[in-house]
């Protein structure tokens, strides 16, 4: 039964038409029921998937523009490596799925435009209006310019095809098996001649890594298929350029035989060079012993004043020589098994590559580590010494022992290093020895306290400000940016603690010798204090804001040593006074100078010194004379008075403060107390104030103290002036604290900044510190001290390291103004989202500081290999050629790092070349153990170079295929032969004229 279609009834059988003549009528058919249980309808004309993968592929290649696209060819083909043209490979990527399995279509374009998408161009038309034969794919063939370009995509670097359309699988998936790939390229021949689309298109087979493509180009004339094949071992009929040559010539000869001559070869042999003999740059790390021995004089290499840096090992694993012998005709190169024309001397093309470590451990970079690892240890300094640790130590010993060291203070006794060790040692029980051995302890506490010798080897600089501690012009460049980080003084006391401390980290064995370091540290601060000696290496005056709170801590120790010192050189008159009973006349004067002609206006309406109280009449702690200024009630000229200093206050104190007055509330007992702790200084400068000046009421004072709130102005009553509106408020505090205001000199009131308190809370603040906690608070410095140690180095040859110096300084400045919670945590248990902060803003200054190192290293490796021995390539230049050959070294090293690969100007005979030799035969003859006593009685040369690593050949030619009246079109293969892999990429075509 015939199948009409779904939408047609089924019949039973037709009856036959009557026959002519008869009378019989026929048999009308009788209608029969749906046979849908007899048999299934198969619609053929659905899509099937591959049909639908076919369409798929389509949609795009139109949605890209690239239907009836024929790629023209270029007007001036130009290498990718060639300098100064922008060339660019631009990528469009689209999703397309077969069945279930996922493929990505990808469209290469090499350009010199930088749009996002590779642009559409419009196909070139003849005159009559017909499309042109593409021929891009087929003249990229033939281009000899494209050979061995360097970072490339591999079918540009197998084919030298400018653009292409590339399908692989997604994921996982594998066109591994020749049924999938004949399939998948049935796809790409069917879209192709569908389209007209004339960009070469491939599919990704087998492994990934392995790089093996299959691909076809058809347009209105050629069609060429690429193979590639790939083996691990070499086939014993294509080891050298003859035997490929003939197998290349056979391939050609199918499916017609033919005579193939003129093929052009161009020839590569690769080099490698592992072994850097005299020319390797490694940097050693800081040795304790040498320094305890040579007193640091041994450069930066071992000394521990500056943070270490560069690798362990060479950061240059590898050089790579390519020696290129371009566009030799078949018939003038011989290679085979028995000579071989290809000598790498006579190569006229030579270019070098180098391959760096990909994570080259850095010192720098593992101090780094190291440190921010200590960080975020939470031990105590008895869990981390055990015995050796005494918290006795750090307090205030006030024993009997202690009754010399006290007389011997008002002396002024000299001490030695010995001392200082012994000071903290003897209050131990036990005699345990602690991690750091005595001699490099000893050496280490001279190097911080350079004071305790006569004849100091570390001396502190005098002004940690001068010019004279900028290097190089690094500093110069940055000093704007440096200048924002908020840590210490380069190479002070807090600076070479903090480098101290990072090589017992890293070199003495960890967080003991750090938390011993500690230990000693706060040991010698606490005998400096009690002993009344400064602590060297800190700016003088109080403590600096602008520095981090270690810092701060050390400057406020000092500074109460200061005036610890001031207050016990002044003697103490107030008991005089009280004891001695003084006249007037034996009492001794103040006397200021004045003019001669200067003469005190009495003003009747002004008291005396005789209408003062007794106990006010005689003036005390007077400063100078505030011009010709006099009181408004009293016949004397104002003087200015000896007032206390204000308290100074560090970071923490400062916001524990502010955080005590935010607690006191808004109400009126909470203000009354807030301004009574604000006004302690006030009360004290009214009391000095009163001292004085006998005689003087509030205004005087507002005159000298606050100018803004005395308003002048001449009334007839005779009036000079008046207070401000919030002067004359009642109970306001200015009045309220004059009224309380007792005239008492500065010497004689109680103390606003109590030098023995704020002693002790800073050293307890910082003996409290776990070893954890210290390197916390220490990471502005450490860090900064990171920066400047690579700020030492030169940073012109190195690109974008400037930028990334640049980009950490703020990032490291930002840092250094946060918190972190050891600084707060004697104050405030409230987590701050700064802390976090801050964390993750050290890992990212560590690692970017890091990246600049091993930048920085690989270009000083390469330095110390091409400009050391610039010397040996100067003796064989002529003498005005000296400079110039030392600039082109210098330019090579600088391309050599910034490259990928670099031409080598005159090949083996130019100055690079000649250096290069050299390398390889000092290898070599480090490889066969020949010294250079049996270099000079052997008869036979030295070999300069090893076995190649790698042999490529390329091999074109244009012949007409597959008849002898067909029209020329590129042949071309590429062979790759290496120790465990031989790779063949071929790409044959046919003329479609006549097929």
């Amino acid at each position: 039964m015939t199948h009409l279609g779904p939408h047609l009834r089924h019949y039973g059988p037709v009856a036959p038409a009557a026959h002519p003549g008869s009378s019989t009528s026929p048999i009308q058919p009788k209608l029969m029921p749906p046979l849908t249980d007899t048999f299934e309808i198969e619609d053929f004309t659905a899509l099937s998937d591959w049909e639908k993968f076919v369409a798929g592929f389509e949609d795009i290649l139109r949605d890209w523009g690239v239907s009836h696209y024929h790629p023209p060819p270029d007007p001036a083909p130009t290498n990718a490596t060639s300098p100064g043209v922008p060339w660019v490979w631009r990528q469009t990527r689209r999703e397309i799925r077969f069945m279930d399995c996922g493929f990505w279509v990808t469209r290469f374009l090499r350009t010199l435009d930088v749009a996002d998408d590779p642009p559409t161009v419009p196909p070139p038309t003849r005159s009559d209006g017909s499309v042109t034969p593409g021929s891009r794919a087929c003249q990229s063939l033939m281009n000899g310019e494209n050979d061995f370009p360097c970072s490339a995509h591999p079918i540009y670097y197998f084919y030298g095809l400018d653009e292409f359309i590339i399908l692989s699988p997604q994921g996982t998936e594998q066109v591994d098996n020749p049924t999938r790939i004949k399939m998948v390229l049935g796809t790409l021949s069917v879209a192709a001649h569908n389209t007209e689309c004339g960009i070469p298109m491939f599919i990704q087979v087998m492994q990934r890594s392995q790089a093996q493509f299959a691909g076809l180009c058809v347009n209105d004339r050629f069609r060429t298929m690429f193979e590639m094949a790939v083996l691990p071992k070499v086939p014993s009929s294509c080891r050298n350029l003859s035997e490929i040559l003939y197998v290349f010539q056979e391939k050609l000869s199918q499916p017609l035989p033919m005579s193939v001559r003129g093929c052009r070869c161009t020839l590569r042999r690769t080099y490698r060079l592992e072994d850097w003999t005299s020319h390797a740059w490694t940097q050693a790390p800081p040795d304790f012993e040498l320094f305890a021995m040579f007193g640091g004089q041994l450069g930066y290499l071992n000394d521990l004043r500056q943070l270490p840096f560069g690798a362990g090992q060479d950061p240059v694993k590898r050089l790579l020589l390519n020696t290129t012998w371009p566009g030799l005709v078949e018939e003038t190169v011989l290679e085979n098994d028995v000579h071989n024309d290809l000598d790498p001397l006579e190569a006229p093309s030579w270019s070098v590559s180098v391959q760096f470590e990909e994570q080259p451990q850095c010192l720098l970079g593992q101090y780094l580590r190291q440190f921010v690892k200590v960080s975020e240890n939470h031990e105590s300094m008895l869990r981390v010494l055990g015995d050796f640790f005494n918290q006795s130590d750090y307090d205030v010993d006030e024993s009997v022992d202690n009754v010399p060291n006290a007389l011997k203070r008002l002396t002024g006794p000299t001490y030695g290093l010995t001392d200082i060790i012994k000071s903290g040692r003897s209050r131990r029980n036990s005699n345990q020895p602690g991690p750091i051995k005595d001699d490099y302890l000893f050496k280490i506490l001279e190097y911080l306290f350079p004071d305790s010798t006569d004849k100091p080897e570390f001396p502190y600089p005098q002004d940690f400000g001068s010019p004279s501690h900028r290097h190089n012009e690094n500093f110069n460049n940055f000093r704007v940016l440096l200048s924002t980080i908020k840590s210490c003084p380069v190479d002070g006391l807090l600076w070479r603690f903090t480098i101290v401390a990072a090589h017992c980290l890293h070199i003495l064995g960890g967080i003991k010798p750090l938390a011993h370091l500690m230990h000693e540290f706060m040991l010698e601060i606490r005998f400096r204090w009690e002993n009344g000696r400064k602590l060297p290496g800190l700016p003088h005056g109080p403590p600096d804001h602008s520095y981090c709170l270690f810092h701060q801590k050390l400057q406020m120790i000092n500074y109460c040593i200061d005036r610890k010192l001031a207050r016990e050189s002044v003697p103490n008159q107030s008991n005089e006074e009280a004891v001695t009973p003084k006249n007037d006349e034996n009492s001794d004067e103040e006397f200021f100078d004045c003019d001669e002609d200067e003469e005190i206006e009495v003003d009747e309406t002004k008291t005396n010194a005789a209408d003062l109280p007794i106990w006010n009449q005689k003036p005390a702690g007077r400063a100078e004379r505030l011009g010709k200024t006099m009181l408004l009630h009293h016949n004397d000229f104002m003087y200015v008075p000896i007032c206390q200093e204000p308290a100074p206050m560090t970071d923490d104190q400062l916001a524990e403060q502010a955080e005590i007055l935010l607690q006191l509330g808004s109400d009126a007992e909470g203000s009354e107390l807030r301004a009574k702790m604000q006004s302690a200084s006030l009360l004290s400068d009214m009391e000095s104030f009163k001292a004085a000046n006998p005689g003087s009421v509030l205004a005087d004072f507002v005159r000298w103290h606050s100018p803004r709130d005395w308003i002048e102005s001449q009334k007839d009553n005779g009036e000079k002036g008046k207070l401000s509106v919030r002067m004359m408020t009642p109970g306001n505090a200015w009045a309220e604290a004059w009224e309380s205001a007792k005239p008492v000199p500065a010497r004689r009131q109680k103390r606003l900044f109590d030098d023995t308190r704020e002693a002790e809370k800073a050293i307890k603040f910082l003996t409290s510190l776990k070893p954890g906690e210290a390197t916390q608070t220490l990471m502005p410095t450490f860090l900064h001290a990171a920066i400047h140690r690579l700020l030492l180095e030169t940073l012109d040859n190195v690109p974008n390291l400037k930028d990334i110096i640049s980009t950490v300084l703020p990032v490291l400045a930002r840092l250094a103004r946060f918190s972190c919670r050891p600084e707060v945590q004697h104050y405030s248990s409230e987590t701050l989202p700064e802390f976090d902060t801050r964390t993750n803003l050290v890992r990212d200054v560590v690692q970017r500081l890091s990246a600049a190192e091993i930048k920085l290293s690989q270009a000083l490796s390469l330095r110390a290999k091409f400009t050391k021995d610039v010397n040996f390539v100067k003796e064989k230049a002529q003498l005005d050629d000296q400079e110039q050959v030392a600039r082109q070294m210098e330019d090579f090293v600088r391309q050599l790092y910034s490259c990928p690969e670099v031409k080598v100007v005159g090949a083996s005979r130019g100055p690079a070349g000649q250096l290069i030799q050299k390398m390889f035969k000092e290898a070599e003859k480090a490889t066969q153990m020949i010294t250079d006593d049996m270099e000079a009685v052997t008869d036979a040369p030295l070999k300069v170079f090893p076995a190649p690593v790698s042999r490529e050949y390329i091999i074109r030619v244009a012949v007409p295929r597959p008849f002898p009246y067909s029209a020329k079109s590129p042949q071309r293969l590429y062979v790759c032969i290496k120790d465990k892999e031989f790779r063949l990429a071929g790409a044959f075509t046919l003329d479609k004229e006549y097929l």
